[in-house]
């Protein structure tokens, strides 16, 4: 079975997951880091750290290197996983990206979510619910320009606020699979991971 994890940056869900990797479960995330790494063609891009140079992207440029990311993430571990029968839980998926995106650049986005939407769809899709206001809180009070959407540099808590208040209404409002469950973040990393595991299970 295929499952996917998502919510807003600070939600907790790297937390989790390491908690349910730690466990047992299988794992992977589609960040520039984990996906790059999955191929000998693509390692050396880590070394020119792509996450500095990918929030200066043009818009097309951004959805192709997103739609890399995920692509590599499928091929190399999600595909594997599932042809030999094991569960295997992904970080967000293509669902984050394709939010930020559809807030950031709503005219390339549609370029983004044709290709995504035609990727196999996950057995179940689980949606940590969190405030924006608590999530820049675990966030330590710092965030990335694609994490506050690129908004005003010099108020980048309300920026953040902004941004991830609209990235999650994006997220919930995915026809249809996103719309599977979700849950509030109200709890510790390991309270989640056990009701995560009884919502996967039931």
């Amino acid at each position: 079975m295929f499952y996917v994890l998502t919510g807003i940056d600070g939600a907790g869900k790297s937390s989790v997951i390491e908690v349910l990797s730690k466990r047992g479960m299988k794992t992977c995330t589609v960040t520039p880091e984990f996906a790059l790494s999955s191929a000998e063609y693509t390692k050396p891009l880590i070394d020119m750290k792509p996450r500095e140079f990918f929030q200066d992207m043009p818009p097309l440029e951004r959805s192709t290197f997103l739609s890399l990311l995920v692509s590599l993430t499928f091929e190399r571990h999600i595909k594997p996983a599932l042809t030999e029968g094991t569960d295997i839980l992904c970080d967000s998926y293509w669902y984050k990206y394709a939010a930020k995106e559809c807030v950031i650049n709503p005219g390339s986005s549609q370029y983004l979510l044709s290709f995504f939407e035609s990727l196999p769809s996950p057995d179940k899709v689980i949606v940590l619910e969190t405030e924006p206001e608590v999530a820049w809180g675990r966030k330590g009070g710092s965030a990335t320009p694609f994490e506050y959407g690129g908004g005003d540099k010099y108020d980048v808590r309300a920026a953040f606020i902004d941004f991830q208040k609209k990235v999650g209404n994006k997220l919930l409002s995915f026809p249809p699979s996103i719309a599977t469950s979700s849950i509030k973040t109200d709890r510790g990393p390991e309270e989640l991971a056990d009701h995560i595991e009884n919502m996967l299970y039931a």
